[in-house]
């Protein structure tokens, strides 16, 4: 399959991220939540202070080569956080892969590219680590996630399910 053309905006550069961006990560992240709360309220729960202190050190402590931000002339506008994996399950056959475990854009940057050059970014390290194959998780109510991925190649491998045992 011919890999999606990623159309740049011309306004954001993707970037290493730096100690000093701790508070705007945050209050990016703050604001992709405050929608899936909206969005999921019987999944999510605001965040408390406590909350955004564990976060900023989380940010603090990441490998910057594994966590990018797109950044316009206005700050930052999205963010993505990867790590290298390698391990092993019993019956699964060995192969390293990167694990995208938060991938964030900024709601009024949505559709505009911001996502799709974060990907590019992190499908150009698996690449230069030798790695074919990139993962993620994706909530089943974000369309505006599951229509980028799908655009840019991604197939679903796995399917979580739940049951409230509340309801039934």
């Amino acid at each position: 399959m011919e890999p999606p053309r990623v159309v740049t905006p011309e306004s954001i550069r993707v970037r290493s991220a730096a100690r000093h961006d701790g508070d705007a990560l945050l209050a990016l992240y703050c604001e992709v939540h405050d929608a899936h709360l909206d969005r999921d309220p019987e999944e999510f729960e605001a965040l408390t202070p406590q909350d955004e202190a564990r976060m900023l050190r989380e940010f603090a402590q990441v490998d910057a080569s594994q966590l990018f931000v797109a950044e316009s002339a206005q700050g930052l506008v999205g963010c993505v956080r990867f790590e290298l994996r390698s391990a092993h399950k019993t019956g699964r056959r060995a192969r390293p892969r990167v694990y995208i475990d938060l991938l964030v854009v900024a709601p009024k940057w949505q559709a505009r590219g911001v996502g799709a050059m974060l990907l590019e970014h992190v499908h150009g390290v698996a690449r230069s680590y030798g790695i074919d194959t990139v993962e993620l998780d994706v909530y089943q109510f974000n369309a505006a996630g599951l229509r980028l991925y799908e655009k840019m190649g991604y197939a679903t491998t796995l399917r979580r399910m739940k049951l409230r045992l509340d309801r039934v």
